[in-house]
């Protein structure tokens, strides 16, 4: 009985039966006298290490020819069907000849030893359709010299213009290419210049150069267990996201914007990495390297200028800097002949005096947004004693 006097009904128990899965189909045993044929065993995946290697559907790109015959038959057939277009602001830092335009796509310098020195560091395309260049890139002279300069710290100086983020993507790729495990770490300011910079290029360079672009990690890794790590540090809360890993390439682009504290902290982690320890060894470097892109005007100048400039960097604050370490190359606008020759009047001819040095001749003797514009030969004089 229910508490409001109904009887409750009987409550029957419920019988639960377990479903049997159907049955599979019976397989056709083939004609008389067949041998059964067991079914394919799935492969075994073995155990991977947090770092893997990548796979890749086709074979890893060809390193580009190092035969000196070979090259300076395609240097001496490159100027010879080469274009009548000659670039008429831009020269060779080399030779201070001019460039020619070939494979409608690249310059060269109009010098043929200039243009082997060129095509020798050349990154070869895949495969090549018609009216096609077969180089994926063919550096420029101020290109060869960042890479081939051996100094653990460079500062590459120079004016607004001189092919800065494409030769320091291009330069991340060429080393990770050379140098099997390496790990380099690619950095601007913020997430949106290096969106607009680099990572909207990654995926298609990548896919040309036989390496993969793993966008949620902003990872680019290649079949040779390479890796760039690209990244930004805007704030100072930044630099503990970069500092948990060794690296045997720092790439800074823009350097004047970061904070000093980022410039030191990260560039101490370039100390060579574990993967890449074999590779970097047989290259010759004894320790990792820090690559400071920048045009002069900005928060770290000042640290920039004494420290890979005049070298001049303050030893009771510094007191183990060792300017044997650090260097610079300077650049101009004539380093690059990608810049239309109105570049200057267009793009330049609106900036103040101080900035326009700045910007146009690369001048880091020029500070601007202080009290008053500094110049040194304007505000500095000799002293007889």
């Amino acid at each position: 009985m229910s508490e409001w006097g109904t009887a409750r009904p009987p409550v029957r128990p419920v019988r639960r039966t377990r479903r049997r899965p159907p049955a599979e189909p019976p397989q056709d045993p083939g004609p008389p006298g067949t041998p059964a044929v067991a079914p394919p065993e799935l492969p075994r995946i073995p155990f991977q290490s947090s770092w893997p290697a990548p796979t890749f559907d086709d074979d890893p790109p060809p390193l580009p020819d190092d035969d000196p015959v070979l090259i300076r038959q395609a240097a001496t057939l490159a100027l010879a069907t080469a274009s009548e277009r000659r670039h008429p602001v831009a020269r060779c830092r080399w030779c201070g000849g001019p460039f020619r335009w070939v494979f409608e796509q690249h310059w060269l310098c109009a010098s043929e030893d200039c243009a082997y020195r060129q095509l020798a560091s050349a990154v070869r395309r895949r495969g090549m359709s018609e009216n096609q260049s077969p180089y994926l890139f063919v550096p420029l002279p101020v290109q060869i010299e960042v890479e081939e300069d051996m100094t653990p710290n460079l500062l590459v100086a120079g004016a607004a213009g001189t092919s800065k983020s494409y030769g320091a993507r291009w330069l991340a790729y060429k080393f990770c290419r050379r140098i099997a495990g390496a790990r380099v770490l690619l950095l601007r300011l913020t997430y949106q210049e290096l969106e607009r910079n680099h990572l909207q290029f990654f995926p298609g360079e990548a896919r040309e150069l036989g390496a993969k672009y793993v966008g949620s990690v902003r990872q680019c890794r290649f079949p040779n267990n390479s890796i760039i790590f690209a990244g930004y540090c805007r704030f100072l809360t930044d630099i503990t996201q970069h500092i948990g890993v060794e690296y045997d390439l720092v790439i800074f682009e823009e350097g004047i914007q970061f904070f000093v504290k980022a410039l030191e902290e990260i560039s101490s982690r370039a100390r060579g990495s574990e993967p890449g320890r074999a590779s970097m060894r047989a290259a010759g470097f004894t320790g990792g390297l820090v690559r400071i892109l920048s045009n002069p005007g900005g928060r770290a100048m000042l640290y920039l200028s004494d420290a890979y400039i005049t070298k001049t960097l303050d030893q009771t604050e510094y007191p183990e800097y060792d300017p044997h370490h650090f260097g610079h190359l300077h650049t101009t606008l004539e380093d690059n002949p990608y810049l239309p020759p109105d570049y200057i009047e267009k793009h330049l001819s609106h900036l103040s005096k101080a900035r326009f040095k700045q910007l146009r001749a690369g001048d880091w003797t020029v500070q601007v947004g202080q009290f008053f514009d500094f110049e040194t030969d304007l505000h500095v004089a000799r002293v007889e004693a």
